[in-house]
């Protein structure tokens, strides 16, 4: 037998490969999920704080939310002018 992969090996490899791609892809992924929670949590327990820790990124989500969400944000407590800047 010749010393280079026969076609057994190979399929093996490519399931092995799979497998730990999943995995990994995984891993990476949750991280990048519980970073945009933690975001997420920030805006809705303390948005006055995220405001002036992060003021790009709270305008960038106040003005998405308002976009979509206008009335659903001033009957939570955003001023009616806040939310209705960025509609």
């Amino acid at each position: 037998m010749g010393a280079g992969l026969g076609s057994d090996n190979a399929l093996e490899l490519a399931i092995w490969g799979l497998v730990i791609g999943y995995f990994l892809t995984k891993v990476l992924m949750g991280l990048v999920d519980s970073a945009v929670a933690t975001v997420f949590v920030c805006f809705a327990q303390d948005p006055k704080a995220f405001q002036r820790t992060h003021p790009e990124l709270y305008e960038e989500l106040v003005g998405s939310w308002a976009e979509m969400h206008g009335p659903v944000m001033r009957a939570c407590g955003y001023s009616a002018n806040e939310a209705d800047d960025r509609i």
